[in-house]
This record gives structure tokens, sequence and C-alpha cells, in this order.
């Protein structure tokens, strides 16, 4: 007696197992290689170590959730295993570029990932979202996918607090700890992985890694490890130069023809998506539920007639297991070596195969299998397939079979490849039906082991009523149970013998019983009890009925079966050529109907997965318009999806051209387009997030997606290459237990490399031609506003750069501001549009309302530069309103200015508390401090137009420091105020609303200190003492915007104490004069008229200087206030304050609607003739030559007041 070991389940796992292993350690050798000359070798060690961290954490998380290692999560484990990087390598792509540019080791990992952790964490989350619909899905599909979709959900979770949290501290910290060095570590990580991928066994791998770290170690003793080290440098230095030069040239000008051609491109992706469907739509590339597992079992399936003898079966067994031994035979000799382990015979059941599926579930004499046990197919020269083509040529035709099936699908159980179920009440229709369609079906090639399930039973006896008994009232039920009752019996008593129940039947005796001619002499009993012969009402004749008898929705049914050879042909092609002999065949036999059952099971799982996916696709856009706070870049970014499916088809096209595989999409493709989707998305996002960015700075449309794409190409690459390096070992894997995976693997790798490519050309070509259409869309819009919005070039820029804050247009805070032309002549409806628009600023526009509105936004953005965007878009759309209506004539632009001011401090005020709390979290909290923020110059007078420079100056006051706090006051401040610089240059980039200028440097302290933050005592000091001419001229337009406690009543008594000092008036004017402007420039630069609106400044700056000593009301915030305080007062005369008072008016009026039309600085003359028309409106000239002439009539006559004042004041 023999023991031997058959049909071993566990060597799949343990080969999958294997598998997973070693493609792991291949890939994530590959990706450290490459990671190495993109990156710094620290990085690419960190980035690479997360593969196994994630993988190990998710092993715990599965752990806890109940899910076991099996052969279906290792196929999860498989999927992400190529996913797991890319989160990683766009965190430490950040964290290398921001260290490269000078931030510093700590400063540039900390930088490099708060800029992508938005992008990042979103991107995860939609591929969590894509794979969450799996782990509900029904049917066979469904329990494979549930583990599949738990494992990746538990691995991306686990890598994403890896990338996030983990990586930034390694790469934050410098190497030298490291015990070879940066260099030597990453050798020895690849020399390790090497060792251990190439090894023939475990053991010798771990002894060739052990021989890595002495040669390491050796290296390092002798000097070579750093001669190496500097080697690699120059090779990677000279790597990063060429892809540098690729990206920034070749890389460059590809996108840029690109989008200068947008309809070529977005034509050619829709064009190669078309072709796809194509391919799919017209059979090329089938589709089945699941790949066909061709294992190391081949079975023989033998079905014989019902109730055959056992010699008949055992002689057909014989001739299987001859043939069987003949075919092993004949194959060893051919190979040189045994392919056959074991032969095994089974009597009474026929293996479980596919024809078990229609057999009795329990054993039978008309059932019967042969096995082969094969040896394993990484070691077998001959695949499954072409020993069971052999072994069916030998075995030939056996008569009396019902069907023979031989089969090599480990997944044969779930069904047959082809099943055409025949449904309707003639069952002789049925059988002749399905007999021509096994016919038909025999003839196509591929197509193997046709049959179907009519299985005929044991002869029978079939009785039927005479016209004799009909009228005798007889019924077949009738006919039946009497017959019943003579043979089988009649209960007629119970006896109870102990615990034994004893029927006594009444019926004929055993002889008569085993006699045909006791029921031709059986006597009938009628419905009025008389007795007639059986002969009379009956008729008897032999038959054969069905073994088994299937019924659906209540009808008889027969199911045509074939199994196929997918290297041949396909479900799709089969049945598309079965459907004119169906239809043929169903004007033959009416009444008969038909379905592919074959089908049936993916139709169900496809059918609970779509709903699923819908509901995944619109959480993926939920999850990418919030950091987009957009609704129409969530579709840019879902544009890129059908390039996965794009790229699924070509790896598979591709994959058949490799001998020996079998080519179709099947569930597990769809897996492997779903991952890819998760890498595609993650990519895009970021790339869309760059490209935002530029925009933000003050990029146009296409120079923003063509640096966006090329500043992205580096991340995507990246991604794209470890991706494909880490599943090229999976792909090239030829195990038999791998290809049920290859399909997700080929889709994912060939899926992210197309994607890849249409993120960066297709996806910008795209968003530029939406975004050309939107800007039609919104000069159509504007259009109803006038041409002056839409022309005017600031605005459009404005557009362009933040289409949100043409929304603003459309709110009822603008609309209900609208007053239309309609049934009032034009001035009248001129006057209604200013007297409301007018009223509205004047008296609703609540200052304190607006800093409740900020910060109820700083409440809600989780960290500060969403608190900027969110500011910078509110100021944005209140200061385009603002332009609107003074584009419109609704408002003038001087009148506009203070509005202006009130959103400017707002937004300021918000910016402050914002750069505060980040100071306090990095350099500790000062309870006792306080600061004050001080508006100059135009924008302290509340005058400033839109794109002016805005200067402030700071104060603060600290009576101590905490001792957790290591910076002094005076340093602390400087860090705030430089954190606050840096926020207000991005609420307003390029001078979209001001222009940031350095913050103002009292030159009483530059001498002694050079610092733009100042101590409050040191300027109350200042002004008790001597200011200079410049700290003073500075203070006549400053004013208090933002302050705590009493910073602004002490600032403001300061101010005054320093203005209203006692000087000779003659010395103010000597000292003001040399800054008057003599000579004309260009005639519309108001800032540079003789008499313009330097010289007003100039003016307010004598008036004060000169008379708040004696007439503090004087000092006042404002050109026209300051010279209507002085007419009051006695300073100057009533035609002085006038003159001066009107050339101010129209000096403000000019600049303010210039810096809308002409933010170039070309000025009024180049503007439009609708735009000119409308400033002297504006102005009050009756045309824009009237306006010329205007302008130089007050600047000679404004030149001539100053000339007065600076006499009287002498």
């Amino acid at each position: 007696m023999r023991l031997t070991v058959w049909n071993d389940q566990s060597s799949m796992l343990r080969d999958r197992l294997g598998a997973l292993m070693g493609s792991g350690v291949q890939g994530l050798l590959l990706v450290l290689v490459i990671l190495a000359l993109f990156l710094r070798p620290s990085v690419a060690l960190w980035v690479a170590v997360g593969i196994p961290i994630a993988l190990l954490g998710a092993t715990f998380l599965l752990l806890v959730f109940g899910i076991t290692i099996n052969l279906n999560s290792i196929i999860g484990f498989i999927l992400v295993l190529g996913m797991l990087v890319d989160d990683a390598v766009v965190v430490g792509e950040a964290a290398y570029v921001s260290q490269r540019s000078g931030t510093g080791q700590l400063a540039g990992a900390i930088d490099g990932t708060e800029r992508v952790l938005v992008p990042v964490t979103f991107g995860v989350l939609t591929t969590v979202a894509a794979f969450l619909p799996m782990l509900y899905m029904t049917g066979t599909a469904g329990t494979v996918l549930a583990n599949v979709g738990a494992v990746v959900v538990c691995c991306l979770a686990l890598s994403l607090v890896e990338c996030l949290f983990v990586l930034p501290a390694h790469l934050g910290h410098r190497s030298e700890s490291l015990p070879f060095g940066e260099f030597g570590m990453v050798l020895l990580a690849i020399l390790v992985l090497g060792a251990v991928a190439l090894a023939p066994s475990l053991r010798f791998g771990i002894a060739l890694g052990v021989v890595a770290i002495g040669l390491v170690w050796a290296a390092q003793l002798w000097g070579g490890l750093q001669r190496l080290g500097a080697a690699f440098t120059r090779i990677q230095v000279r790597f990063e130069q060429a892809f540098d030069e690729f990206s920034e040239q070749r890389f460059r000008r590809i996108v840029r023809a690109t989008l200068e051609r947008p309809a070529l491109a977005i034509t050619a992706g829709m064009a190669t998506v078309l072709i796809a469907l194509a391919v799919v739509a017209s059979g090329r590339l089938p589709f089945s539920l699941l790949t066909p597992v061709y294992g190391d079992r081949i079975t023989a399936a033998l079905t014989m007639p019902f109730g055959v003898d056992e010699a008949v079966t055992a002689e057909a067994m014989t001739r299987l297991r001859t043939t069987a031994a003949e075919v092993a035979s004949r194959l060893a000799a051919e190979h040189g070596e045994p392919l056959v382990v074991h032969i095994a015979e089974i009597y009474g059941s026929n293996g479980g195969g596919p024809a078990a599926a229609n057999a009795s579930s329990q054993a039978s004499s008309h059932l019967g299998a042969v096995m082969m046990q094969l040896t394993p197919a990484e070691e077998r020269p001959a695949t499954a397939l072409d020993i069971v083509a052999a072994w069916r040529e030998a075995v030939g035709t056996i008569d009396g079979v019902e069907s023979l099936a031989f089969d090599a699908d480990v997944s044969a159980s779930q069904g047959h490849d082809i099943e055409l179920r025949l449904s309707g009440g003639n069952v002789a229709h049925l059988r002749a039906m399905a007999a021509d369609l096994v016919a038909e079906i025999e003839q196509y090639p591929g197509v193997v082991d046709v049959g179907d399930t009519y299985l005929a039973g044991k002869r029978e006896l079939l009785i039927a009523l005479t016209p004799a008994g009909h009228a005798l009232g007889l019924t077949l039920t009738d006919l039946g149970r009497q017959v019943r009752q003579a043979f089988y019996g009649e209960e007629a008593q119970r006896v109870q013998r102990g615990e034994d129940d004893v029927r006594i039947m009444v019926r004929y005796p055993e002889p008569a019983r085993r006699s045909l001619a006791s029921l031709l002499s059986l006597r009938i009993r009628t419905a009025d009890g008389a007795e007639v012969p059986f002969r009379t009402v009956a008729t008897v004749e032999w038959g054969q009925g069905p073994s088994i008898i299937t019924r659906a929705s209540g009808e008889r049914t027969v199911t045509v079966q074939a199994q196929l050879n997918l290297e041949q042909t396909s479900a799709d092609r089969v049945r598309n050529a079965l459907q004119a002999p169906i239809d043929d065949a169903l004007e033959t036999y009416p009444g008969i109907s038909y379905s592919f059952e074959s089908s049936q099971e993916a139709r169900e799982s496809l059918a609970s997965a779509g709903p699923l996916f819908l509901l995944a696709l619109f959480a993926m856009f939920t999850l990418l318009a919030i950091p987009l706070r957009s609704y129409g870049q969530p579709l840019i970014i879902l544009s890129v999806l059908p390039f996965c499916f794009v790229g699924a088809v070509v790896g598979h096209l591709l994959l058949g051209l490799v001998p020996g595989s079998v080519v179709s999409l099947s569930m597990p493709s769809l897996m492997g387009m779903v991952a890819a989707v998760g890498v595609a998305v993650n990519a895009t996002l970021v790339l869309l997030h760059s490209v935002n960015r530029f925009r933000a700075g003050g990029d146009s449309m296409i120079d923003a997606l063509e640096n966006g794409a090329v500043v992205r190409c580096r991340p995507i690459l990246i991604t794209t290459a470890t991706t494909l390096a880490g599943l090229t070992p999976l792909i090239l894997n030829t195990s038999a237990s791998i290809a049920p995976m290859r399909p997700i693997v080929v889709s994912l790798a060939f899926g992210v490399a197309v994607a890849a490519a249409a993120a960066l050309l297709f996806v910008p070509a795209f968003w530029l031609v939406l975004s050309r259409g939107g800007s039609r869309a919104k000069e159509t819009v504007t259009a109803g506003l006038g041409n002056l919005v839409g022309r005017s070039p600031r605005l459009q820029r404005w557009m362009e750069r933040y289409p949100y804050v043409e929304e603003s247009l459309a709110s009822q805070e603008f609309t209900d501001l609208v007053v239309e032309d309609d049934g009032l002549d034009p001035e009248t409806a001129r006057i209604a549009r200013a007297g409301l628009v007018r009223l509205y600023y004047q008296r609703e526009f609540d200052r304190s309302a607006m800093d409740e509105q900020l910060a109820a936004m700083a409440e809600r953005a989780p960290s500060t530069d969403e608190e900027v965007e969110e500011v910078r878009g509110w100021a944005q759309q209140r200061a385009f309103q603002l332009a609107a209506h003074m584009l419109r004539s609704a408002i003038t632009p001087r009148e506009a200015a203070e509005p202006l001011a009130h959103i400017l401090d707002a937004a300021t005020r918000a910016l402050l508390d914002a750069a505060r709390r980040d100071t306090a979290r990095e350099y500790g909290e000062l309870p006792s401090g306080a600061v004050a923020l001080v508006a100059l110059d135009a924008a302290g007078r509340r005058e400033l137009a839109v794109g002016a420079p805005l200067r402030l100056l700071f104060l603060f006051e600290c009576d101590s420091v905490p001792a957790d706090v290591t910076l002094t006051a005076q340093q602390w401040h400087e860090r705030l105020l430089q954190r606050f610089m840096r926020l207000a240059r991005e609420l307003s980039p390029s001078g979209m609303l001001f222009e940031a200028a350095e913050p103002y440097q009292l030159e009483a302290t530059a001498a002694d200190e050079s610092t733009a933050a100042h101590a409050m005592a040191d300027f109350e000091q200042l002004c008790a003492g001597t200011p200079t001419w410049q700290d003073l001229r500075t203070l006549v337009h400053a004013r208090v915007v933002v302050a705590d406690g009493d910073l602004a009543e002490r600032f403001d008594a300061a101010r005054r104490r320093a203005l209203g000092q006692p000087r000779d008036a003659g010395l103010v004017m000597q000292q003001l004069a040399t800054h008057r402007i003599l000579q004309a420039g260009d005639s519309w630069d108001v800032d540079e008229l003789p008499g313009g609106l330097g010289d007003m400044a100039l003016a307010a700056e004598a008036i004060q200087l000169a008379n708040a000593s004696s007439t503090p009301e004087v000092v006042v915030t404002g050109l026209m206030p300051t010279f209507e305080a002085a007419h009051r007062h006695g300073v100057i005369d009533q035609d002085t304050s006038r003159d001066l008072t009107e050339a101010t008016v129209l000096w403000q009026n000019l600049q303010g609607f210039a810096s809308m039309v002409s933010p170039d600085q070309s000025g009024p003359g180049n503007a439009t003739p609708e735009h000119q028309q409308a400033l002297a409106e504006i102005c009050g000239a009756a045309s824009f030559e009237d306006l010329a002439d205007m302008v130089q009539a007050t600047s000679h006559r404004a030149a001539t007041r100053l000339d007065e004042l600076f006499a009287a004041l002498r």
C-alpha cells in the first residue's frame, strides 16, 4: 500500500505567495533603482520603505477585520503592489524639489509635504472610493472582489498615513546617522534585494544578502564606498540634467504644440477611445467573467446512459485509462521527462467537473472519471491544453456515451463556457432542437465537449387512456392510482410494536407484481363502482424517460453545453455565430424559447456592480470638487478615465502576442482598470493643483497649463515608471498560478501608462478648450452688463485667472443693484443706478459684517493656505463687483475707493490673524503681545486704486516673553511680519488687487537697526522727538487698519503729536518744494503732471505740517477733506479749495478708471472708444477730446494754485 498526495490545493496558495514575494522583491528592486536615478538616494530609500510598511500594516488590519490570507486576498496584495509607491513618490519628489531650492532639510520636507498634502490625500480617497463597490458586489465575482477591495483599501490607508507622517520625518533629517550613509544604504538595499530575487532558494538568498552586507562594510572601510557614491552622484547629475533638458525643452515644445492645436489633440484622444471600444465591440477582444485557470490536473468526466450495466461503464473507463497511459508514455518520450505523475479512476461520480452539474448527486453506475495529475506547470514543457488535446484525440469516439468532457480548468466548477438553455412544453421539440444545435456547434473551431443536458433514464411503461376509458369517466390520475395500489400497495393499518411502527400494505403477491400479465389482467373500478378490464380502458407500451427533469419558470428545459479553447475562439464569437441557426430552429420548432445562461452570472455581477460604480463615480466627483472648489475641474480629471480602458485594451492585445496567453477581457481586467483609475486620478489631480497654483500666481491659462504639465511631468513619469517597474516581474512571470492575475496586472500597468500620457497632453488641451468655451460664455454674460466690463483688460485677466469671480455678478448682492434701462431714458437710468449703488456702499457696506464673514471662513479652513484662498476669493469677488459697477458708471472711481479700502482692511485683518496663529504654533504664543497695522499713502487716505501699491507700517508691543518662547519679542514679531507679507502677496498675486510693497521702515530707526517691525514705545518716542521729513510726510497719510488694545488710540495721539509740533512754515515749504513736479510728462499720467495727484498729496502735506500746531483741525484723513478743512479754518481761500478739490476728483477718477482699463500703464489714450467715452462721462466731459482739454486746463489751474499756496505759506 502506498500513500500519495493527490490534488494538493495548498500548492496554488504557496505558488501565489511565492509569486507575490518574488515579484514584490523584484519590483521593489526596480522601483528603488528608478527612484535613486530621479531623486536623492535617501529619498529613494525612504520612499521604497513605504511599500513593506503598508503591506505589513494592512495585514494587521485584515486580521482585525477577520479577513484571512487566501487566494483572493493575495490578488489584492499583488494588485496594490504597483499603487503603494505613488503617493509616496509625489510627497518625496515635492520634498526633494523644495530642498533643492535651498529651503533646508527639515523645512523643505515640511514645505514639500504641505504643497501636495491636499492632492495626495484626496487622490488616495478617490482611489479608495473606486474600490469600495467591490465590497458589496454579488455573485461569484462579488465573493472574489470583496477580499480584493478590502486588501486594497487597507493598504492604501496605511500608505497614506506613512507618506504624510512617517516619510516627511525621515526626509527632514540628515542621513549621517545611517550606518553606511545615503548611497551606502541604497546600495546595500539593492544588493540584498537582488540577492533574494535572483537566488534559487530563500536560504541561498539570505546567505547572499549577508555576503552583500559584508562587501558594503568592507567597501566603507577601504574607501571604495565613497568613490562609488561619487561616481553614482555624477551619473545621477547627468541623468537629472538630461531629464531637465528633456522636460524643459523637448517636452515643453510638445505641450506647446498640443496647446496650439487643442482640437487636434482632443480629436486624437477621442479617436483612440473609439478604436478601443470598436476592438471590444467587434469581438476581437471578447469578455468573459473569469479567465480560465489551467492547473496541474486533467479530468475526463464520463456520463453513460442512466441505468446502464456497470460492465459497460467499466469498459469505457478502461478505454479512458488506457489512452491516458499511452498519452503519458508518448509525452514522456517526446520531452525526455515524465509529464504525468499519477492516473486515477473514480467510479460512481464524474469528478466534479462541468458535467457534474447535470449528474445526480448520488453515486451511480453510469458515472465515472479518469484524472491525470501533471507535473507543475513551471517545470512542464507542454501546456495542459496540449495534453488535453492529445488525450481527446487518442480516446476518439466511445459508443453509447451520453457525454464525455475533458477539462484542465481549476475554475471549471463555475460551469461551461457555452450554456444555451432551451425552454418549452414539447419535450420532443426540445430534444430535436438541442440535437440540431449540438451538431451545429460541433462544426465551430475551438469548441469541444459539445452536448446537452437531456439524459435518458431507464426503460418504463407508458400508460394512456383509451376512448372507452374517457367515456367511462376515468382519468389518468384514477388509472395511475389503482395501478399503484396493485403493485406498490395501499396502507390498510399501522401496528405499534415497541418502538417500531409497522405498516400493513394491501397489494398483489410478490410473484404477481413481477409479471406484466398481472397488469394486463388488472380490473379497473369506475366511478359508479363497476369493474372493467384494464385492456378496455388503457393502452400500455414501452418507452424511455429522462433520468433528470429540469424546469425553469414552470417549463421543461434542455441546455446545450460546450467548452471552448480560448486560444482559438471566444464565447462572444460562438454566441454571435449561433444567432442565425437559432432563429432558423425557432421557426422549425415553435413554442421554444432560449437564453444564454453562460453569461447570466456575468450579467448579474455587472448589474450589481453598475449602480455601485455609479455611486463610486459620484463619490469621486465629490471628493475632487472639495479640494478644487469647482464643479467643472473634477470633470476634467474624470476625462482621463477612458484612457485607462484604452491602456487595458492595448495591454491585452500585446499580451496576445505571447504564445499560450489567453486574450480576453474579464472581471480581473476590470479590477486592473479600476486600480489604474485610482492612479490616473491621483496624477491628474496633482497636475490640476499645480496648474491652479500657476494661475493664482498670475500666469495666463495657456502658460499655466504649459508650466503645470512641465512641472508635473517629473512626478507623473516617476509614478508611471515605478508602477510599471513594480508590475513588470508579474507580467513576465509564466507561472500557472499567476495566470488568473495577469489580466489585473496588464490592465493596471498599461492603463497607468496610457493615462499618464493623456494626463500630460490630452487633459491640458481639453481644459484649454473648456476654458475658451467658458470665456465665450462669460463674454455673453458680460455683454448683458455692457461692453465696458467685457473689454476691460484687468477684468478680463481677472476672469481668466479666477473664473469664480464672474459668479459674483449673478449673486443677489450684485443683481439687486442693477437697474435696467427698460422704460427709462438713458440719463434717468444712469442716475438711478448711481443713486442705488452709492446708497448701498455708503450705508450697507458694513465692515463689521465683513469681519464676521472672514472669521467664519477662518474657522472652516483646515490650513492657512486654504484660508488665504478663501479670503482671496472673497475679496476678489467683491472688488470685481465694485469694478463692474464703476465701469457701468454706477459709481465713480473716487467713490469706489472707500468700499475698496473696507474690503482690503477686512482681508488684511484676516491675514494678520492667520499669520499670528501660525507664528504662535511654530515659536510659541505671546499672551501679552499686541500689534497694529497702519495703512500709508493712498491706502491710508482710503483713496487706493485697484492694483496700486499698498504700503503698511507694522507696530507691536509686548510686556513679557514666556519662558518657553526662545525668541525675543522683536524677533517674534519680525517672524510674524514676514509671514504676514507672504500671505499678503498670495492674497494679491501679480497685483490683481494691490501691489504688496515692502513694509515701511521709519527713517529715524533705520540707522540704528534694520527692521520693519517697530515697537510702539519706540514709535511714540520718535514722534515725541524730531521725526525726519520723510516720516512726517508719511504720517500725514497714515491710518490704523488693525490694532489690538489701545494701540490705535496711542498711534493717533503720537501721530498728532508729531504733526502738531511747532515748525516754521517757510521751512516746510522749502523742504516740500523740492518734490514739486514742474515739467509735464505723459499727459495722462496724473501722478506726474504739474498740479497732478502727486502735487495734490504734497499740498495736503504742506497744509497739515505748516498749520497743525496752530490749527489742529486740518489734521484729517484724505486729500479733499484736508482742502475743505483748510478752507473752513481760513488756511486757504474758497477758490483755492475749490480748484484743488476739483483737480483731486478728476485725477482720482482718471487714475481709478485707468487702472481698470489700462493695467499695463498704457493710459486712456490707447483705450477703446467705449472706454474713452465712459471715462469722459465720469469726469463730466462731453467727449474724450473735451476730456483731454479738461486735463490740460485743470493741470494748469491746479499748478497755479499750488504756486500761490506755497508762496502764501512761506
